[in-house]
Formats: structure tokens, C-alpha cells, sequence
């Protein structure tokens, strides 16, 4: 990929981030102009959408206004949705069509990059709010230091990534979840790590129930995983389960997804996870 003979992925030591290298093969405008042609990929209503408008509503102060900045705003949809709340949004996002897009609605959307911005508002926001952006970013620590320079004193800075350590973590060949998408991956002890690199307090970690329309997915990763169980595992069940189960394979499946549906999922962390940090 752009002349590398590898991409391999690494750990931190210190703060367990997953991350991609070499950073420099991080998607371009391009790909996002691909994937936005997908209905999945900028979708109206999101968890964490709801999600963070309570927060808000827990946290906003009657003496300060409320003044958020949505970073990697795809369309504008969180933009307006606050808006329609009466209360003062900005977007910032890199991809020209998601912005076009935005601004043929009238909606506040601007193409610039989050850097620039920092040094034209700085203190100005008392949320700054990013959904499943951090992950495809090639320098989180710059990007970190953005936001909290756009931030107010006391301000709240309102993340969503993928959770690496839900179901997702068994699809070995998501492609999503690789360069040039993904450049990162990160869970809640990564984010609490964070408190001893930046003037940040992780005050709430919420996790998504299974989403409906991850349920096919979740149900398939977790029958993949039973058939590729150790020997020794699968010996335990063999002569009771194991030949009943693989020629029930399909039944199996079709009610573990009855299951789900039916109210299970609300009790399985599903794809991603938010995080509420405080600027200190």
C-alpha cells in the first residue's frame, strides 16, 4: 500500500493503544467520498447521538451557554439535531461532498481542519463532540491537543470509536477496521490512560447495547468461534453436542438471532463505546 511492503499493527505499552504503522497510508478524501455512497456510513440516527445529548442536558450549565463543536461531522445530521434543540453547533469535517451536503441544508458546516480551527477559537466551545473519528485518525495526540485548545476551561470533550474489546474483536478480516480506515483502536482503559498525558478527566464511559442491525454479524462471530474452539474444548461436548449442533447449525443460529431481537441484545455490549472526559 503506497509503496510499503507491510502495514503492522502495534501496542502500546503504556496506555494499551492499538495503532496501525506506518501512518502515512491514513485514508484520503477519496475513500470517504466512496464509502459515504453506502447507506450504513453516514447514518441520521445513531446511540451515540442519544447518547450525547444527555450528557449534555446532565452537564449544561445554566450560567454558561452551551456551544459544541462536532469534529468529523460527515453530513451535518448530530449538527442539526442540535439545532433543533436550540442549541449552538458547529461542524468541522474534511470530506468536500459530506460538507456540500451539510451546507445545502443550511447547516454550519465548514471544511476546515480541526488544527486551524483551534487557533481561530481557541477556548471557545464547552462541548466538542467526535463519533467514530478518532480511530481513523494518524495522530491522536494532535488530535487530542486540538480539541482541548477549542475547549473552555472545565469543557467536555464527548468521544465514540468502536470498542476493540466487544464482539468486533473476533472478525479477523473486518477491513473497516484496518488501514486505510481504521488507524487505531481503542477501548475504556486506553481512555483512562489518557489522564496522565493531557489536562483530562474521564468522568463517564457508556458502552452501545447490540444495535438490531449488528445482530446477524454478532450471531455469525460467535458461531465461527464455537466451530474453531481447541480440540480439547470441543472433546468436552462432542459426543452429546457437537454432531447434533453442526447439523443444526442453521436452527442454532436462527434462534440465537430470535433471542437477540426479542430483548437478549440489550445485555451485550455491542459495537462501540463513549467516553465523557473533563478539560481540567
Amino acid at each position: 500500500m503506497r509503496g510499503h511492503p507491510a502495514i503492522e499493527l502495534y501496542e502500546c505499552l503504556d496506555t494499551g493503544l492499538h495503532f496501525f504503522l506506518p501512518w502515512d497510508v491514513a485514508g484520503s478524501e477519496q475513500l470517504y467520498r466512496q464509502l459515504q455512497k453506502h447507506e450504513f456510513y453516514y447514518l441520521e440516527d445513531k446511540w451515540e447521538y442519544d447518547q450525547a445529548i444527555h450528557i449534555l442536558r446532565a452537564t449544561g450549565s445554566t450560567q454558561t451557554p452551551t456551544k459544541v463543536l462536532e469534529v468529523g461531522c460527515g453530513r451535518g445530521h448530530f449538527v442539526q439535531k442540535l439545532r433543533d434543540l436550540g442549541i449552538s453547533a458547529t461542524g468541522l469535517e474534511r470530506n468536500q461532498s459530506a460538507v456540500h451536503d451539510a451546507q445545502t441544508c443550511h447547516l454550519p458546516v465548514y471544511a476546515e481542519s480541526l488544527a486551524d480551527w483551534a487557533q481561530q477559537y481557541p477556548e471557545t466551545y464547552t462541548y466538542i463532540c467526535s463519533f467514530q473519528v478518532l480511530e481513523h485518525v494518524a495522530d491522536p495526540k494532535q488530535f487530542i491537543h486540538n480539541c482541548l485548545a477549542c475547549l473552555v476551561p472545565n469543557g467536555w470533550l464527548i468521544v465514540a470509536v468502536p470498542n476493540r474489546h466487544s464482539f468486533i474483536r473476533y472478525s479477523e478480516y473486518n477491513l473497516l477496521d484496518m488501514p486505510p480506515h481504521h488507524m487505531t483502536r481503542w477501548c475504556a482503559d486506553t481512555f483512562r490512560s489518557l489522564e496522565r498525558y493531557f489536562p483530562l478527566k474521564l468522568v463517564h464511559v457508556f458502552y452501545e447495547p447490540l444495535a438490531a442491525y449488528h445482530v446477524d454479524w454478532y450471531v455469525q462471530l460467535q458461531m465461527e468461534r464455537f466451530w474453531k474452539l481447541p480440540h480439547p474444548h470441543r472433546f468436552l461436548v462432542h459426543k452429546i453436542i457437537y454432531k447434533l449442533a453442526k447439523s443444526l447449525y442453521k436452527h442454532a443460529s436462527q434462534m440465537y438471532r430470535f433471542m437477540l431481537k426479542a430483548g437478549l441484545r440489550q445485555y451485550i455490549h455491542g459495537h462501540s463505546l463513549l467516553v465523557c472526559l473533563q478539560k481540567q
